[in-house]
């Protein structure tokens, strides 16, 4: 099982001031609105370095996630944006 928090590993380990980094969560089984604050921050946080940051492979646990929030992944993978609820 992988959760969000093996994104943030992810995430930490590769953030070593590249312009850009890709994530691939097709393989996470579970996450909650904490995972998606996460995900949230990390878009908020590289956006103001002046990297970009985009998910690809969005697995149904994150999706439903998303949409619990009220939030959707954009079509290019590279923002969070307010889904219609």
């Amino acid at each position: 099982m992988k959760s969000i928090r093996s994104v943030q590993a992810h995430i930490l380990a590769n953030d070593s001031g590249a312009r850009r980094l890709s994530l691939d969560c097709s393989a996470v089984t579970s996450c909650d609105l904490t995972g998606i604050q996460l995900l949230a921050a990390a878009f908020r946080g590289f956006a103001e370095s002046g990297r970009s940051l985009s998910v690809a492979g969005l697995s149904p646990a994150m999706e439903q996630a998303l949409a619990r929030a009220g939030l959707a992944l954009s079509p290019a993978g590279d923002a969070l944006i307010c889904g219609e609820n």
